[in-house]
């Protein structure tokens, strides 16, 4: 198991991707049809997902995992040759 002090460098890693991501479609650097969004919202929620499961937070595990899994399927649809965008 992971310790609690590393666990919150992850969850803070987590949290920079998603707020740096979404600064990045607010200024129009990014957009949010693209592979790298779903790429960016996949690796954060992904983090923040093993954050709160290291700090026993289920409702947080369940809501990251739902993104996660969200934020995949264009990016499994891209790869299967079916573009969702």
């Amino acid at each position: 198991m992971i310790s609690h002090e590393c666990a919150q460098y992850i969850g803070f890693a987590g949290a920079f991707i998603l707020l740096g991501a979404h600064a990045a479609v607010m200024s129009g650097r990014l957009s949010t049809r693209g592979p790298a969004h779903s790429a960016l919202n996949v690796l954060a929620s992904s983090l923040l997902a093993a954050n709160a499961f290291v700090e026993n937070q289920p409702a947080f595990v369940l809501l990251e995992i739902t993104w996660a899994a969200v934020s995949a399927a264009p990016l499994i649809s891209r790869l299967r040759g079916r573009d969702s965008s």
